[in-house]
């Protein structure tokens, strides 16, 4: 009854079992949230072979599906490709001089500063924040955030970027010089298309000991070879 755009799963990556059944029903992996769980944290009878385990993302379209034109650098056009393609769902990928198509929710404008929701989660040492509105500083606002870390390890960010307009290759160079990586798509949830990208810090990524299904054991190495362009 809630007619929603598509369906968007989180599954955990100390087991396969959540990602067998969601693939059961057709959801489509399409990222991680990298980091999301401390196992010093963990309660339950899991092997902690991790220092800190992820999110694997999983959609599956309902309503939406039409992506319409989208704008993504270079270096993960393939993967947008790939994953749009396996959703089964109409989109365009723009040249990077196709400024003049773009498809912007008439609630999102440039402004002064960028508008940024964040919410913080002391325990499990992960950032998660959603630019709602373009503005300059970005890179500073970012830089600040990992500032405010201190001493403390294990702190990860992950940030959501909109694709529905060419701003997105200015930031996505922007994060990229402060050590952030491409870590998937967020695809179908809203008026707006959007990628992730993630700052882990110091934390050592250890994807290849994550539980995994087939398909999301492909992305994985997919996810990786971003991540080891920016060490």
């Amino acid at each position: 009854n809630m007619q929603p755009s598509s369906l968007f799963v989180h599954a955990v990556t100390f087991h396969s079992a959540t990602q067998n059944l969601c693939e059961a029903y057709g959801m489509i992996p399409v990222g991680f949230r990298l980091g999301s769980f401390r196992s010093v944290n963990m309660k339950n009878s899991y092997e902690r072979i991790c220092e800190k385990y992820s999110e694997g993302i999983m959609i599956k379209p309902v309503r939406k599906t039409d992506a319409g034109i989208i704008y993504v650098p270079d270096e993960i056009r393939d993967f947008a490709d790939k994953i749009y393609q396996r959703l089964g769902v109409r989109y365009k990928i723009a040249g990077y001089n196709e400024t003049q198509d773009i498809t912007v929710d008439g609630d999102y404008k440039m402004q002064d500063v960028p508008e940024l929701i964040i919410h913080t989660d002391e325990r499990q040492r992960i950032v998660i924040i959603r630019v709602e509105g373009e503005g300059c500083g970005l890179k500073e606002r970012l830089s600040e955030v990992i500032a405010s870390f201190g001493d403390e390890p294990d702190w990860v960010i992950q940030i959501w970027l909109s694709v529905n307009t060419p701003h997105i290759y200015s930031e996505y160079e922007e994060l990229k010089s402060i050590g952030f990586f491409f870590s998937g798509l967020k695809p179908l949830c809203g008026k707006r298309e959007g990628i992730y990208m993630q700052w882990i810090g110091d934390f050592k990524l250890t994807m290849d000991r994550y539980v995994l299904t087939k398909g999301f054991d492909e992305i994985r190495r997919d996810i990786e070879s971003f991540y080891s362009k920016c060490i």
